[in-house]
Parts: C-alpha cells; sequence; structure tokens
C-alpha cells in the first residue's frame, strides 16, 4: 500500500471539512512560484495507485448515468485503490447505496465527502508528478471560472494528504495533457484559446517552458483538436499505452473529411515526433455527439474502453487495437452512451495516482 493510500481512510473527515466549509487559505489558491524538483509525470499506463472519481449525481439524472458511474467504479475499485468523492451533502449516501444495490464490493473504496461543481475530476484533479528525489508533487491549473468548488479541489487535496503542491498561473485542463512518462507531453493548440491564457498573451513557447518545468515535459508536441468537439481535448482522439506506442483517432472520409485530415496530421506530427502510431476508428458525429474509444482508462491489470450501444460500428475494430496494444491486461467495456452526450466519457470521469 502506498503512503498516499494509507492516509485515504484518516483523510476522509478532514477533506470533507476543508472543502465543504471552504476554509481554504488564499496562499492555496494563488499561483505559486514554478517547481525545480520535478522530474516527470508518469504515463497512464504505468502502475496506479489511486483513481479519483467524482460522484455527482442528483435525483433528475437518469438512471444511465448513475449505472455508468456505478459500473466505472466497479471496473476500477477492482484494478485499484478508489476515492469516490461526493460532490454535495448526501452524495456519498447516495453513492453507497447505489453500489450496494449493484452488488458492488466496497472494501477499496474510499468516500469523502466534499463540495464540487462537476463531475470532470480528470480536468480539475491533481496531475501527480514525480520529483527528483522520488517524491510526488501535485500540479493544479487554473480551471474553469464559473466552477470555483472545482478549482479548489487540488489543493485542498495536496494540503490535506500533505503533497507539495503547485498552483500554475495557466488556464488548462487535464484532459489537455497527455504524458509519455519519458520527457514527452501532448497538448492541443485549444489550450492557446484558452480564455485566461489570452488575458494573459500566453504563446506556445510560454506553455513549452511552463510544461517543462511543471511536468517534465522535454518536449511538447501540439496538436490540433477535433473540429467542432467543443473541448477541445488531447484526451478525445489519443491515448499513450507505452512511452513509444500511442492510439490516435481516425476519421472515415464519407463521416467527416475534415477532421479525418485533422487527425491524419496529428498521426503524422507524432510519427515525426518518433511515436510508434497506432490509428483507432472514431465513429461518426452527425447527430452532434462526439464518441471517442481513446477516452480510456489503463488502471494496473485492466484497461476501461468506453463503448457506446448506440453506435456499434466501429466497436469491435476499436477493441482489437486495444488487446493488440495492452496483450497482457483484460479490456473493460464501460457502456458510456449517457456519459458521452455530457462532452466525455471514461477518461474525463477519472484521475489516477501513479504509484511513486
Amino acid at each position: 500500500m502506498t503512503p498516499t493510500q494509507r492516509g485515504l481512510a484518516a483523510a476522509s473527515t478532514v477533506l470533507s471539512v476543508l472543502l465543504i466549509t471552504g476554509t481554504l487559505t488564499p496562499q492555496a489558491m494563488a499561483a505559486s512560484p514554478l517547481p525545480t524538483d520535478v522530474a516527470v509525470v508518469p504515463g497512464e499506463f504505468e502502475p496506479v495507485g489511486t483513481t479519483l472519481i467524482a460522484w455527482a449525481i442528483l435525483d433528475q439524472d437518469s438512471a444511465d448515468l448513475k449505472a455508468y458511474f456505478v459500473n466505472l467504479i466497479r471496473a476500477a475499485s477492482e484494478n485499484s485503490r478508489v476515492v469516490v468523492v461526493g460532490d454535495h451533502p448526501g452524495a456519498v449516501d447516495n453513492a453507497r447505496t447505489a453500489l450496494a444495490a449493484a452488488d458492488v464490493d466496497t472494501s477499496e473504496i474510499d468516500f469523502v465527502d466534499s463540495s464540487l461543481n462537476s463531475w470532470w475530476i480528470r480536468d480539475y484533479g491533481p496531475i501527480a508528478a514525480r520529483t527528483t528525489d522520488g517524491g510526488m508533487r501535485f500540479i493544479s491549473t487554473r480551471y474553469h471560472p464559473d466552477r470555483p468548488q472545482d478549482d479548489a479541489f487540488a489543493p485542498s487535496l495536496g494540503a490535506l494528504w500533505n503533497v507539495p503542491v503547485t498552483r500554475a498561473d495557466l488556464g488548462t485542463e487535464g484532459g489537455n495533457f497527455l504524458s509519455d512518462g519519458a520527457g514527452g507531453c501532448l497538448v492541443t493548440n485549444a489550450i492557446l484559446s484558452n480564455p485566461y491564457n489570452v488575458t494573459n498573451h500566453v504563446t506556445a513557447e510560454d506553455v513549452q517552458t511552463m510544461f517543462r518545468s511543471l511536468y517534465g515535459c522535454k518536449v511538447t508536441t501540439f496538436l490540433d483538436p477535433i473540429k467542432g468537439e467543443r473541448t477541445g481535448h488531447v484526451d478525445m482522439f489519443a491515448a499513450f499505452t507505452g512511452n513509444k506506442d500511442i492510439l490516435v483517432g481516425a476519421y472515415s472520409p464519407s463521416d467527416d473529411p475534415d477532421n479525418a485530415a485533422v487527425l491524419d496530421a496529428d498521426a503524422a506530427r507524432l510519427t515525426a515526433a518518433g511515436y510508434q502510431v497506432h490509428r483507432v476508428p472514431m465513429p461518426a458525429h452527425k447527430d452532434g455527439v462526439f464518441r471517442s474509444y481513446t477516452n480510456s482508462l489503463a488502471v494496473n491489470g485492466a484497461v476501461l474502453v468506453p463503448i457506446y450501444t448506440d453506435d456499434t460500428t466501429y466497436e469491435e475494430t476499436a477493441l482489437d487495437a486495444y488487446r493488440a496494444a495492452f496483450p497482457d491486461r483484460q479490456i473493460v467495456t464501460i457502456d458510456a452512451t449517457a456519459i458521452i452526450k455530457t462532452r466525455g466519457a471514461v477518461h474525463c470521469t477519472t484521475m489516477t495516482i501513479a504509484d511513486q
């Protein structure tokens, strides 16, 4: 058991008080100096110690959304320690009830009351970087200005777990960052149109400099986001499966000629950067829903892959790509039909903290 895991039981009550009462110190949310001790952000295919999942289900939400989170928590908890973070008073009881009704074993799950604005914990959760002395540092960037409780979560968690936190003066979201675990990082050009970065005249060169300090990125590769997909995140079309191996989405030109060209160009850019690129089909989005198979989660012995009951055209081809990429892991499908309509899937609704 890692130090992070050992601290969870004692941490739960404190986190509840810290977040619900909003007793953050001003320093916790202020930008801090760029760190000098970050070595690298582990690749997500590396061993995972803890998986964070926000339970933000309200009474008016659909049964399908609740089932999605139940199945997600079940699969993640079978392969790592899980922290379920309730987003409002009563949310933890709601989660416990739903999991019990589905016969989910909760022995590897910790429940934490908090106050959040959304279930997109990938975007506002802490990115855990390895430090040069073998420790851990949480990196927190500026999140959505209309979601202040989400924005406070990573600094609060760092204070609670006694993990040093760097609060970066940069507007971005965790779904728009991927690390290959060896000093290579990916982001889309959407970071440059983030309102905070536009206001502060952040350039691509600034992002590269900050990523080097924040995440240990020796090389940051900028990719073009999917046109029309509102998040602009890299995890909607790419997923690392190893230090030099990556899955990249591919649109059929008959479904979407513009984005077929965008992702072909991204794949070529990654190939030129030295990666072995393996293509994964992207379902058509004529209904305005951008379904993604790369919005997945590798968690120790399993890989959780989103599937969509309303479009199975490329499902087996996508699953075959994962089986080839992870021959020694179980490929677990998660029905993400309901959640993807809110603009995210498995990767977007989880945040992993690697073993240190």
